[in-house]
């Protein structure tokens, strides 16, 4: 759990999974676990609070709240718009801490103390977000650390295009490349989402035994 300023993870889990088949995406599983609940346990363990979960319609909440464990809290989407956006925006009423960890609920690999080490370096940090970069330089939005005020302001202004990149685009962002990651952070690899049921297996030659030790 990181020292520094209060957190709240958002963990979205509303999308359609159209990419991955008939089956939730959310509620497959990895080492017997299912995803959502392995990301569940990741950031409560990395925040410690309970996060605040995006999952859409009621129904679908029930099918994830089956899989999970311990209790978390739900949120709407916004109605204004759609998307990741939704997700993003409508968790903001259930988020009362001055910065939140924002990522997605296919991320079965997203580790704990990758995600300290994120939110300790955004507390040094004057910007409204600090976002990692994939080997290509990309940013990766859904493992970001966001100032929860800064986001409002940018989910108030509704922009046109429902994009996640559209609305972080309004904010100051810090990037942080994989070589100014120390080697015991697994940032890259914690990071890794699952679209597919290819991604899925490839993410499964990852696990180890003792992954929940090195997690």
């Amino acid at each position: 759990m990181t020292g520094q300023r209060p957190v709240t993870a958002v963990v979205l889990a509303g999308g359609r999974s159209s990419r991955f088949g008939d089956d939730m995406k959310a509620t497959a599983t990895l080492g017997g676990t299912a995803l959502v609940e392995r990301v569940v346990e990741a950031v409560r363990t990395a925040t410690g609070r309970n996060p605040v979960v995006a999952a859409g319609p009621p129904e679908k909440r029930a099918v994830i709240d089956d899989v999970l464990s311990q209790p978390v809290r739900y949120a709407s989407d916004a109605e204004w718009c759609s998307g990741p956006v939704a997700g993003v925006c409508g968790a903001l009423s259930e988020t009362s801490t001055p910065t939140l960890f924002l990522c997605g609920c296919d991320m079965p690999l997203l580790s704990s103390r990758a995600v300290s080490w994120l939110l300790d370096r955004h507390a040094d940090s004057d910007a409204d977000g600090t976002v990692p970069l994939d080997e290509t330089g990309a940013p990766q939005l859904l493992h970001g650390v966001y100032e929860t005020a800064a986001l409002a302001d940018a989910c108030n202004r509704h922009p046109d295009r429902h994009s996640l990149r559209s609305l972080v685009a309004a904010l100051s962002t810090d990037t942080v490349s994989l070589a100014a990651t120390p080697d015991d952070i697994p940032l890259s690899q914690s990071a890794m989402n699952v679209n597919t049921r290819s991604d899925l297996a490839d993410a499964r030659l990852c696990v180890s035994p003792d992954e929940y030790v090195r997690r």
